[in-house]
């Protein structure tokens, strides 16, 4: 699968549609794990856009 714009952004997995994305943070990934990544990104200035994590 070739890298696209919808990227995990826990573990870097790349998927061509959104809604997989989706599926794959509900599935794969704890909301304690996203939450972290987030506050982390915050901290860093390193702020994902609202759409990279839909």
């Amino acid at each position: 699968m070739t890298p696209t714009n919808q990227t995990c952004p826990i573990c870097g997995t790349a998927f061509e549609k959104e809604t997989r994305l989706t599926i794959h943070l509900e599935v794969e990934h704890r909301k304690s794990e996203l939450a972290t990544k987030l506050v982390h990104d915050a901290e860093f200035g390193d702020v994902a856009s609202p759409h990279s994590l839909r």
